[in-house]
């Protein structure tokens, strides 16, 4: 194999991998409501769908009339990563006292 050949495999080869590495990332969104000293939790989602997700949560609690701050989304390598992710800031706010409102809520893909 020619060395441009080679360049050219390895060139498709990684933008292959970033393809995959991407449809594998998961996220899940979080939006306080200090107030009322809650905090809404969506469900874990594939990051297909991470760039509507903020303010498409956003849009979801208001049109549900539920008063909150600023939405903000964390994204995972994968499911699991998110799955547990979730479950560590759920704990985290539960300690500071928070209550969890779990919402059955995904961005569209």
């Amino acid at each position: 194999m020619t060395p441009i050949k080679t360049a050219v495999t390895l060139a498709l080869a990684m933008m292959a991998l970033q393809q995959t590495a991407r449809a594998a990332a998961w996220g899940y969104c979080v939006a306080p409501a200090d107030a009322q000293n809650r905090v809404y939790v969506s469900k874990p989602f594939p990051a297909s769908a991470t760039d509507a997700a903020e303010p498409g949560f956003d849009t979801a609690l208001t049109e549900h009339r539920l008063a909150h701050d600023v939405v903000e989304c964390a994204h995972a390598e994968n499911e699991a990563a998110a799955i547990i992710m979730r479950q560590h800031a759920i704990a985290v706010n539960r300690g500071w006292g928070r209550e969890v409102i779990d919402m059955p809520w995904r961005p569209l893909r």
